[in-house]
């Protein structure tokens, strides 16, 4: 059974992004990537930006 934390760094390097790139695509910070590939706090997201006020 592969993890998380596994698949998605190894998914995330075939498509050649960085974490940046990642969080920025998911509207995640990049240090939530970062925990979610060490596997820490999978989770809980962080939105890099507030969800608008509707």
């Amino acid at each position: 059974m592969i993890l998380l934390k596994d698949a998605l760094a190894q998914l995330r390097r075939e498509r050649g992004l960085t974490q940046e790139e990642l969080a920025s695509r998911l509207y995640i910070t990049r240090q939530a990537v970062s925990r979610w590939e060490t596997g820490g706090r999978e989770n809980a997201l962080q939105p890099a930006v507030p969800a608008p006020i509707r």
